[in-house]
């Protein structure tokens, strides 16, 4: 009932399988108790002259159990699922902007173009050739190194070196 059922506004069919489901455990319980035993057993459950209402109120007490415990399971399975699916979607989400930005800048161009600049950069400053060269580097990390979202420990070291390097070129003069 509770996956069927438990979710969107089907709260009134959730009702409705609900107290169907203690109309048939009611109904399994007297046909077994009160049917049966007495044939197999020469004894029932319930003494003569049990009233209606009693019988009712024993079976709903001894229903709701069963019927609250499948609740729980079930809401925390739809919890952990629901969890589950929020953390792929929000994977497939970076891995989609992510390819996205991959797919908008045309690395070739731009390794030419830095390698161009670098070119002109040499008889001007050494410095800012090497400065041409670490961004180069940080880019070509940055746009091929890592496809699947996993590199190489000594990878990522030697980024983070770099981004250390162009920072520290950056401000050298502070």
């Amino acid at each position: 009932l509770f996956p069927k059922f438990g979710r969107g506004n089907k709260i009134v069919q959730l009702l409705i399988g609900i107290l169907g489901a203690f109309v048939l455990f009611t109904s399994l319980r007297y046909a077994i108790e009160e049917v049966l035993y007495p044939v197999l057993f020469n004894r029932s459950n319930y003494g003569e002259g049990t009233p209606l209402e009693f019988y009712i109120a024993d079976n709903i007490y001894w229903g709701s159990p069963g019927i609250t415990w499948a609740a729980i399971i079930w809401s925390i399975e739809n919890a952990r699922k629901r969890d589950r699916e929020n953390k792929q979607l929000k994977e497939d989400a970076v891995k989609a902007e992510l390819a996205f930005l991959r797919s908008q800048i045309n690395p070739h161009f731009l390794y030419n173009t830095l390698n161009y600049i670098y070119s002109l950069a040499i008889p001007v400053s050494e410095q800012l050739a090497a400065a041409i060269i670490k961004l180069s580097d940080l880019m070509r990390y940055s746009l091929k190194e890592s496809p699947g979202g996993k590199v190489k420990l000594s990878q990522e070291e030697q980024y983070i070196n770099d981004y250390i390097e162009l920072f520290k070129m950056r401000f050298s003069d502070f």
